[in-house]
């Protein structure tokens, strides 16, 4: 299975996604994003991201 969909069809069931997501220092994060972008992209319900700062 992929994870995203596997992500996307769980989150049917909650109504909060949260998910920590380091800092973004690359230009090719910031342009292409990660993968926690396709989690918060293709959920079922509202995404909470909480940025680690070092």
């Amino acid at each position: 299975d992929d994870p995203i969909d596997s992500v996307s069809n769980l989150t049917s069931e909650y109504d909060l996604l949260i998910l920590g997501t380091p800092k973004k220092d690359t230009w090719a994060t910031m342009l292409f994003g990660t993968g926690k972008d396709k989690f918060a992209i293709s959920s079922a319900c509202s995404v909470l991201r909480l940025t680690i700062k070092n």
